[in-house]
């Protein structure tokens, strides 16, 4: 989405483009940020049995002005939060969970070294 207009091309079946879903179906898992005009919020949308029309549409609608799919095909549409554990004693210092219990994987994955996709986080002044 540039500027709250949803791509022209979000009707095609262009693999390339939006990526090759399982069995080749137009609809599965898929993901996708947004950030609102005034900068204010970031917005994340993900769901099972999505077009890409269907989550431009969805992020369109929450108030995304920029966004992107992210993530398509169960196996990587995942979101996941953390909190500091209870127990010194835990495997990690933290605890993930899944946004959506239907989410696939093991909520630990972020946790340790993972060579296919990484993120960071940082302080903005």
């Amino acid at each position: 989405m540039d500027a709250g207009q949803i791509n022209s091309h979000v009707d095609d079946e262009n693999r390339k483009e939006w990526g090759y879903t399982v069995k080749n179906l137009d609809t599965t898992w898929r993901s996708g940020l947004g950030i609102t005009q005034d900068g204010q919020y970031l917005i994340y949308a993900a769901g099972n049995s999505l077009t890409v029309r269907s989550l431009a549409q969805a992020l369109q609608q929450a108030g995304a002005y920029y966004a992107m799919q992210t993530d398509i095909n169960g196996f990587y549409t995942r979101f996941v939060t953390y909190q500091p554990a209870d127990s010194p004693k835990a495997p990690y210092p933290l605890v993930a969970d899944k946004l959506l219990k239907e989410m696939s994987g093991d909520p630990a994955l972020f946790m340790h070294p993972y060579d296919r996709d990484f993120f960071y986080v940082t302080l903005r002044p």
